[in-house]
């Protein structure tokens, strides 16, 4: 027993010896992998600057495109005409169906009249638009709509007035559509039940006029020079009407 004990005690060293052999190797090899990430940045990636391409804006619309696109205006602005009728002729406790339709139709027309080239206002104020017309479409029936519409209204006047300012500001017809349109919006938040329906509709039907309006002298412009016709939006020139009183825009459509 204790010749096998002295064979032990004497093995031990010699497998020490082995275990710091291999761990120093282990050290040298974990050295040489550190070493190389940080001359190669890390085994597999490679150091070299990534190149990346340019943003590339989207191709210009041709004056087809435009000449399109005002052609299905003008026919929403004709639909949208009749949507603000049945506004008007409803009763006040059936309104809600039609104004979802009403947002659902502005939120495709706007973006006509606005074309590609659209300013940062006119994008917020959109974003309000669509905003109310997506809690329109899922918003619990029992919960009043008064605050919601104020603000969609109030976002769809201060588009159609950047623009009228943008794209429309030489059409001396447009400043009294769009003077009378502040006016009912501006006391609708004032307002409440019955007198706040009647508000809501009279308003809409403004906004008719003002699109179709926009969409007529949109469609006259691109059928007249369908070749110059692919920025059809751009001013040029400074604005010459006046502007009309502005709402407070809703950062947020109201929950």
């Amino acid at each position: 027993m204790n010749r096998n004990h002295r064979t032990i005690d004497r093995q031990v060293p010699s497998t020490s010896r082995a275990a710091a052999r291999l761990f120093a190797a282990a050290l040298a090899v974990v050295a040489g992998g550190v070493t190389g990430c940080g001359a190669t940045g890390g085994k597999g990636r490679n150091t070299q600057p990534v190149t990346r391409a340019a943003p590339v804006d989207p191709p210009l619309p041709t004056g087809q495109d435009v000449l399109d696109r005002a052609s299905d205006a003008r026919r929403q602005a004709l639909q949208f005409e009749l949507l603000a009728g049945r506004l008007r002729e409803a009763d006040p406790a059936r309104q809600r169906p039609i104004v979802r339709d009403v947002f659902v139709a502005l939120g495709d027309l706007l973006p006509m009249l606005a074309g590609p080239q659209r300013t940062g206002v006119f994008a917020h104020q959109f974003g309000i638009v669509t905003g109310v017309r997506d809690q329109l479409s899922n918003r619990p029936e029992r919960l009043n709509d008064d605050g919601l519409l104020d603000d969609g209204l109030g976002a769809t006047y201060n588009a159609l007035r950047d623009l009228s300012y943008n794209a429309f500001y030489a059409d001396p017809e447009l400043s009294p559509r769009l003077e009378a349109l502040a006016g009912n919006v501006s006391r609708l938040r004032t307002l409440r039940g019955t007198d706040h329906a009647y508000t809501v509709a009279d308003a809409v039907s403004q906004i008719s006029a003002v699109l179709t309006k926009m969409t007529g002298t949109f469609h006259e412009r691109v059928t007249a020079s369908p070749e110059a016709a692919t920025q059809p939006g751009s001013p040029a020139g400074p604005p010459t009407a006046t502007p009309g009183p502005a709402t407070a825009p809703a950062s947020e459509p109201a929950k």
